[in-house]
């Protein structure tokens, strides 16, 4: 596959031509489903230079969103929010508008929350050992941050039951797969784990 390649640019441009030439509804989905891949993947600079090519078959608020998100994932957050707010502002009703306004709200309300930190690990299931010794380790370095800087800082733990976990390339994907059960205002600062599968048989 084109993505798999690494050659994003070309990625999309043979995409976008299979949508312009395609009629079959099934194949369109297939197709969008390769450039959400490839619009995942590349940088907000190459989606700027997506949005500056005239008459594209793949349209403008798909790549606005893609360049949103990616430019959050970049960790370029004044730049996200704008483009997600004008994107929010122009097409209110896009299937992706949701996960747009779920990712504004969280850049918002919990862009400097540096003192919690989350951590994915298996705690249940037949990884359960390595897990709790992990835990104990990371538990004693949350306790140094806390001596060294003079502040508490919060671990919010989520049990991966041993369940292997890729976390996606998108970041609206992370969230949601990542941290469904947390309230936005728990989003963390730094992200732990899950455990490599390699790590556990060493």
């Amino acid at each position: 596959m084109l993505t798999k390649s690494g050659n994003l640019k070309e990625a999309f441009y043979k995409y976008n031509q299979a949508l312009a030439l395609n009629q079959n509804p099934v194949q369109t989905r297939e197709i969008m489903s390769r450039i959400d891949q490839v619009l995942a993947n590349a940088s907000s600079a190459l989606i700027r230079t997506f949005l500056d090519i005239p008459s594209l078959s793949v349209s403008e608020p798909l790549l606005q969103y893609w360049l949103g998100v990616n430019l959050a994932q970049e960790t370029a957050y004044a730049q996200s929010l704008t483009v997600l707010t004008q994107f929010l502002d122009r097409w209110p009703d896009h299937p992706q508008a949701p996960d747009a306004q779920a990712l504004v709200t969280m850049i918002q309300e919990t862009l400097l929350k540096k003192d919690t930190i989350g951590c994915l690990i298996p705690l249940s299931g037949k990884y359960a050992t390595y897990g709790e010794k992990a835990l104990k380790g990371i538990q004693l370095a949350i306790q140094d941050l806390t001596q060294t800087y003079g502040r508490k800082f919060n671990l919010v733990i989520k049990d991966t039951r041993g369940i292997r976990i890729r976390l996606p390339d998108a970041w609206m994907s992370c969230i949601r797969l990542a941290w469904p059960a947390l309230s936005v205002r728990f989003w963390p600062w730094m992200l732990l784990g899950p455990v490599p599968k390699n790590w556990l048989f060493r």
